[in-house]
């Protein structure tokens, strides 16, 4: 199911793949499931392997190809971001491999709630060792 914009051009499109937009979206509520009687198994984790790891991911300043910054409109500026590729060598559990979107095969894509938990627990180790207190 495709969506598109006042001038025809493809905004959004929801498919196997999930939703992919090419505009800006805003989501004024967002959610995810996190009740317990859906958890089947819940471990501690080691946050201290957390705080190495995350410590190894490569922020960079990127810029899009025109291509890719005309159609999703995000400009031509650069920016601070992940790219997926780099970050699967690190953070493997952090990316999702799509077969295709727009026409790239294999396309990386940053699972944000990934990224917030274990910044969260590395965050959380910090704490620990500037108050030390054991994680």
């Amino acid at each position: 199911m495709e969506f598109s914009s006042a001038g025809g051009t493809p905004a959004a499109n929801i498919g196997k793949n999930g939703m992919i937009s090419h505009v800006r979206t805003q989501v004024a509520h967002l959610t995810s499931p996190a009740d317990e009687r859906i958890i089947s198994k819940s471990e501690d984790v080691d946050r201290n392997s957390v705080l190495q790891r995350v410590m190894e991911v490569p922020v960079r300043s990127v810029s899009y190809t025109d291509e890719w910054a005309q159609k999703n409109s995000v400009g031509s500026d650069a920016t601070r971001s992940l790219i997926g590729q780099d970050i699967a060598k690190v953070m493997p559990e952090w990316v999702d491999v799509v077969s295709e979107v727009d026409g790239l095969q294999d396309f990386h894509e940053i699972k944000d709630r990934q990224v917030a938990f274990n910044t969260l627990a590395a965050l959380q180790a910090m704490h620990h060792r500037l108050t030390l207190r054991p994680a």
